[in-house]
């Protein structure tokens, strides 16, 4: 993954949509202005809820700001697909098998 440049929309789109302040959620990535985390999104999608469903529970956050999200990981998805490379393959630790008594 050493090849892999963030381009010039999504550092623009990350400046416009992300926070990251020790600060702030102690450094966590938020929605810029809120305290909230951009994986609580990430959460919200993975266990079927709804963009609406998130909007509604984060007033704070606006659905322009939920879509810039979501178009930062599409972008790095494909940047990604391009180079070859698979950043977003989850890491599998193998099994392993119970000792022998």
């Amino acid at each position: 993954m050493s090849d892999f440049q963030m381009s010039p929309k999504v550092r623009e789109l990350q400046a416009q949509f992300v926070t990251r302040d020790p600060a702030i959620m102690d450094g966590v990535p938020v929605f810029k202005g809120t305290q909230v985390p951009i994986t609580t999104l990430v959460d919200y999608l993975l266990t079927g809820r709804t963009l609406r469903h998130f909007l509604e529970d984060h007033p704070n956050v606006t659905r322009e700001q939920a879509i810039g999200i979501l178009e930062i990981g599409r972008r790095l998805f494909l940047a990604e697909e391009e180079l070859g490379q698979n950043m977003w393959k989850p890491k599998i630790h193998p099994k392993t098998e119970p000792a022998s008594v």
